[in-house]
């Protein structure tokens, strides 16, 4: 879920489609979204592959892996528009909290002005 105001709108990113927008100015080391039980959803392989054809492909749209506890997570708002970035200017760490059971959450690694475009470097956390 995410902790701050954000806007979706066409990514800056080559071939990228949307992507996830500053709407406000984000200080370094702010939370940008974490994983919320109850309204952010991890699944198992099993579940996802039960459901319709049409589900899993935007499941797969929008998922990652978690490095914790290998469920397939997805972001239930806006958070699964954050685009990939070799430099991203957004990264994971693990807490001692609800939330990193799940998944690390995810705060900037520098400051991010309104209207930049939030990324992630999706190396840090998805397995193949």
């Amino acid at each position: 879920m995410l902790t701050v105001k954000t806007e979706v709108k066409a990514s800056s990113i080559p071939n990228a489609g949307l992507g996830l927008f500053a709407a406000e100015f984000i200080p370094m080391g702010s939370r940008i979204c974490t994983f919320v039980e109850g309204f952010d959803r991890a699944y198992t392989e099993g579940e996802i592959v039960n459901l319709p054809k049409e589900a899993q492909l935007y499941l797969y749209s929008y998922l990652w892996v978690s490095s914790l506890t290998g469920l397939y997570c997805v972001s239930m708002d806006d958070a699964r528009y954050i685009n990939h970035a070799n430099r991203a200017n957004s990264g994971f760490q693990e807490l001692d909290s609800l939330s990193a059971r799940i998944e690390q959450d995810n705060f900037t690694l520098r400051n991010i002005q309104i209207g930049e475009e939030i990324t992630a470097n999706y190396l840090e956390f998805y397995q193949d």
